[in-house]
């Protein structure tokens, strides 16, 4: 079974390597995420061209190219804040797209995926 490390405020060397751990696992789970077969329409950042408004209604934008970077500068380091994060890549998809649109129902069918996924491993 995987864990992870809770860190004190303090840089030590356990510190440093632990996190160091932690953003391995999590750059492996969002490779997991990233090969998922509709993982594609969450790719990059919403372009408003073609979702008309959607800064508007979405007000905290997330797809997995920021995740991404955000696990890299470390402002992610946790499985838990990880899985928000992803979770709410897909909350912004179904609040702004309707039930019976197609990325609606990928984002549900992708986000069942996910969750069992990270289920495992927190």
């Amino acid at each position: 079974m995987l864990f992870l490390v809770v860190f004190s405020a303090e840089s030590s060397p356990e510190r440093q390597t632990c996190s160091q751990q932690n953003k391995k696992i999590l750059r492996q789970t969002w490779n997991v995420i990233a090969s998922h077969k509709y993982a594609y329409m969450f790719l990059k950042p919403v372009n408003e061209k073609f979702a008309p408004e959607y800064y508007r209604v979405v007000k905290r934008p997330m797809d997995l190219l920021t995740l991404k970077r955000r696990v890299a500068k470390g402002l992610v380091d946790t499985l838990e804040g990880f899985q928000g994060e992803v979770m709410l890549m897909f909350q912004n998809a179904m609040m702004y797209n309707e039930p019976d649109s197609e990325v609606y129902r990928r984002a549900v069918s992708t986000q069942g995926d996910i969750v069992e996924h990270l289920q495992m491993l927190i």
